[in-house]
């Protein structure tokens, strides 16, 4: 006999009302109801995943009925009533052995439909059709039997085979045959669920396998950039070290040189007040003689003019130090 549902909650409740009995009877009334809403809560909850999980179960246990195609009328009756209930596609897996392929044929549908289907979303950068066109940043949207569908500039161009390049062709494994059917309005027969599933299965690993490509090509990337740019930093440092050694040896240099001007300049005026005593005699006297061209004052002259070339060479080298410490 079933007993009624307010029976657990009563024993419940006399429990609560024996060992708790010198508290207030409201308190054991707000007690009462709370373990009542709780247990119902609970209950609830737990008829709600029952519910669930005997769906789920009755659902696989469908599409395993199906993959193992039971001829018999009683499994058949089965599959069918479990079909309707939870919501499953009718059985394709009959279809296989009614299709007349051969399983080249079945695996050759299949590798264009991979192919197609893992290239949903692949950037083909900047392509160039057999007709002149030119589409940068190309995405994949869609690939089908008679051509692509790609995202450029914001919208949304149809491209046949026949105006695609050879490689892109190839890519999306473009069939004459295939296409000519398509433009029919035939095609191939529809893929049993084994087949389909496996051709979701390849598509999944392919676009994870070129996700993961595009992934470790950009980190290659972004490494070699940091590369070149760590390289480029650590070059520009060492350049601006010998820059600034070269500039101190330039500075250097320069000092150098124009004390070295200075020195010239000033034994440049005691070469030419020699060469006036040798000529005219010395100086402050009441008589001077007038000039005379002798071995010594040919002499003095020369020494004049080496010592102004002297001057010259040593304004040509501040001239190209001043230059060179500019170009730094």
């Amino acid at each position: 006999m079933k007993k009624p549902l307010g029976y657990p909650i009563l024993t419940l409740s006399l429990g609560i009302a024996l060992t708790s009995c010198n508290k207030p009877s409201d308190e054991n009334e707000f007690l009462s109801e709370n373990d009542s809403a709780v247990e119902e809560e609970l209950a609830a909850d737990i008829e709600a995943k029952e519910a669930e999980r005997k769906a789920r179960k009755a659902k696989m246990e469908a599409i395993m009925a199906k993959m193992r195609k039971n001829d018999s009328s009683a499994a058949e009756e089965t599959n069918v009533s479990k079909s309707k209930s939870s919501g499953t596609v009718e059985d394709d897996e009959s279809k296989d052995s009614d299709s007349g392929l051969s399983d080249e044929q079945w695996l050759e549908i299949e590798d264009r439909l991979v192919a197609r289907g893992a290239a949903r979303g692949l950037n083909l950068g900047t392509i160039q059709t057999q007709d002149g066109r030119t589409f940068s940043d190309a995405v994949v949207q869609d690939a089908d039997a008679l051509g692509i569908t790609i995202s450029h500039g914001g919208s949304v161009v149809q491209l046949g085979y026949e105006v695609l390049s050879p490689p892109l062709k190839l890519r999306f494994r473009y069939s004459q045959e295939e296409a000519k059917q398509a433009a029919e309005g035939t095609s191939h027969p529809p893929l049993p669920i084994a087949r389909r599933r496996d051709v979701k299965r390849r598509i999944n690993e392919a676009q994870i396998a070129a996700a993961q490509a595009d992934s470790s090509a950009f980190e290659a990337t972004l490494e070699a950039q940091m590369a070149a740019e760590k390289a480029a930093s650590a070059a520009a440092s060492a350049r601006s070290k010998n820059a600034r050694g070269k500039r101190a040896q330039i500075d250097k240099q320069l000092n150098l040189s124009r004390v070295s001007l200075v020195k010239a300049r000033e034994t440049l005026e005691a070469l030419i007040e020699n060469a006036d005593i040798v000529r005219h005699g010395p100086k402050n006297t009441n008589i001077r003689r007038a000039g005379i061209d002798t071995p010594q004052t040919r002499a003095a002259d020369k020494e004049i003019e080496d010592q102004r070339q002297k001057i010259i060479a040593i304004e040509a080298k501040i001239a190209e130090l001043d230059a060179e410490r500019i170009g730094l």
